[in-house]
């Protein structure tokens, strides 16, 4: 039977119709979600108990890697993403052979026949959820068929907080039926609890996100990458300073390209590594950079030298590794609350000093948690972001002292991936190859 949500998202889809035909942009996503996310999905192979993680795109993805290399040995995992690029990323890092340890697949949109199907494929017996992906009918037909449902690294901004507090009576059921929070910080715990969770279920966890951060500083292929860009950098044992700008959004790219033109007037041979977010705005990009300068373009074979436009997927954390200064994007520019922030955690891990602009509220703990300790600097304006990388790309001191804090903060906060999977744990079934001692959460 169809619930009231079912009932709520029909009309709500009927009042947006006339949107949805005049923007074919949106009716085309509309489109592929029915035709992609129905809830049709390869059924999970074998009997072993399986942990089902919802991460939405590529950063959720991404910070449930420590949790999915915990919990194999234990449990079958499945990581189901919401977006496109989310999915793409969990089936580069995890296949899609249902009869395996791990493996990706496609969430359904929150409809009850959707989210049934999904269920019935799956076979669950614990659903994490990253972040804050609850939905209505998701909840109510997990907690209907008796599958535990935990936000892990659990947060919510500010302008999200608000959003629900607004719908209230809407959202506090959904609240209420999941079975527990790990929230990242005290600030986002007090939010889940105002909106609904019971206190007993909210606990103070930490940011999955520092475990997710690279342990070593070698990346395979970091070599090649560069070669094949035409690229000397100096952390490579090259002569060429390099400044990288990594996730950036719209508008970034020109901030970027003004303050490189005013650097290199001081950093000689200043070399500048572009990777936008989203892959639809590559030949924009390309377009903004061959107006200013010559343009090496990943996916061609010519090497112009000049600016470097990295427009493949999966490739970011090479393009980190090669960089004296790595400027984080989504940060610069104030593109909406969903896509405050970018993850500085990568780049600072693997030894690049880190520059974040003033709009991070997606990633609020990494980032305070690096300004505070002095392993990330903050640039408020254009101006700043050139100061910064000014001074980190002539004082190889100050980009040492930088990088060294910024590992050390890495380092003091690992761990909450342990305690998570221990929650985890006990949320399922009895198995002979699962221990139970000391797992309690």
């Amino acid at each position: 039977m169809p619930s009231f949500y079912d009932v709520l998202y029909a009309t709500g889809l009927v009042v947006a119709s006339p949107v949805l035909l005049a923007k074919s942009k949106l009716r085309n996503k509309v489109r592929h979600a029915f035709a992609h996310r129905d809830g049709r999905v390869a059924p999970r192979q074998g009997d072993r108990p399986c942990v089902l993680i919802h991460g939405v795109s590529v950063g959720e993805v991404n910070a449930a890697r420590p949790l999915v290399e915990r919990l194999t040995p234990h449990a079958q995992v499945a990581v189901a993403s919401t977006t496109e690029t989310g999915y793409e990323r969990a089936t580069s890092l995890f296949g899609t052979d249902t009869a395996a340890g791990v493996f990706a697949t496609r969430f359904p949109i929150d409809t009850s026949r959707a989210v049934g199907r999904f269920l019935d494929a799956i076979r669950p017996n614990v659903l994490a959820s990253m972040e804050l992906e609850l939905w209505p009918n998701l909840v109510r037909v997990c907690r209907k068929r008796g599958v535990p449902v935990i936000v892990v690294n659990g947060r919510i901004t500010t302008s999200s907080f608000r959003q629900y507090r607004r719908f209230g009576p809407l959202v506090r059921p959904m609240f209420r039926g999941a079975t527990g929070v790990l929230a990242q910080d005290e600030t986002y715990a007090d939010r889940f609890r105002q909106l609904g969770m019971p206190v007993e279920k909210v606990r103070v966890a930490g940011s999955l996100k520092f475990d997710a951060a690279p342990t070593k500083t070698d990346v395979d292929g970091a070599n090649t990458f560069a070669q094949e860009l035409g690229l000397n950098p100096r952390r490579l044992g090259g002569t060429e300073p390099t400044l990288v700008a990594g996730s950036t959004g719209p508008a970034e790219e020109a901030i970027i390209l003004d303050a490189f033109d005013r650097l290199r007037q001081d950093v000689p041979g200043l070399r500048l590594v572009i990777v936008p977010r989203h892959p639809p705005r590559f030949d924009e990009v390309a377009d903004l950079i061959r107006r200013r300068h010559p343009l090496t373009r990943r996916t061609r074979e010519t090497v112009e030298g000049g600016v470097v436009l990295v427009d493949t997927m999966g490739e970011l954390r090479k393009a980190w590794r090669l960089a004296d200064v790595a400027v984080i994007g989504r940060t610069l520019v104030d593109l909406g609350p969903r896509q405050h922030g970018s993850d500085l955690l990568e780049p600072a891990a693997l030894g690049s000093p880190v520059v974040t602009g003033p709009f991070f509220a997606n990633f609020d703990a990494p980032t305070r948690a690096l300004l505070n300790a002095g392993g990330a600097v903050l640039a408020a304006e254009a101006d700043q972001l050139v100061e910064h990388a000014r001074h980190l790309l002539s004082d190889p001191d100050a980009a040492a002292t930088q990088s060294q804090a910024a590992r050390h903060t890495i380092d003091t906060h690992r761990g909450v991936a342990d305690g998570t999977v221990r929650y985890l744990l006990n949320c399922l079934p009895d198995a002979t190859e699962m221990p139970r001692q000391g797992l309690e959460p």
